[in-house]
Order: C-alpha cells, then structure tokens, then sequence
C-alpha cells in the first residue's frame, strides 16, 4: 500500500501575521519557508502552483 505524504500550504502577508512559526514548525515537525518582501512574483508562482496540483490532491 502506497504511503500518501500530505503537504499544507499557507500564504501569509506579513510576519505579524505568522509570528510564532518557529513554534508551529516544532509542534509540526515541518518546515516553514517565507518569500523576500521584495520578490510580490514569488507569491503568484507559488499560488499557480498550488492551483495546479489541487487538479490531483483536492482540498479535504
């Protein structure tokens, strides 16, 4: 039986806005990863991405 690996996105405006994810990320046991404030085009790839394998894994 094949093991299936769930990964949880979240897109975030500001730090205060996810200012305790070093916590999370150890109650998670995942990494966390933010874009340069500067890099606006990093966040549209990355939402295009998500859009494009929510056609394989759906949101539950």
């Amino acid at each position: 039986m094949e093991e299936q690996i769930l990964k949880l996105t979240k897109a975030v405006r500001s730090l205060t806005e996810f200012s305790k994810y070093p916590e999370m990320a150890a109650n998670l046991s995942a990494d966390i990863y933010f874009t340069h404030p500067h890099n606006h085009w990093k966040r549209s790839t990355n939402e295009n991405t998500n859009g494009l394998l929510r056609q394989y894994f759906p949101k539950n």
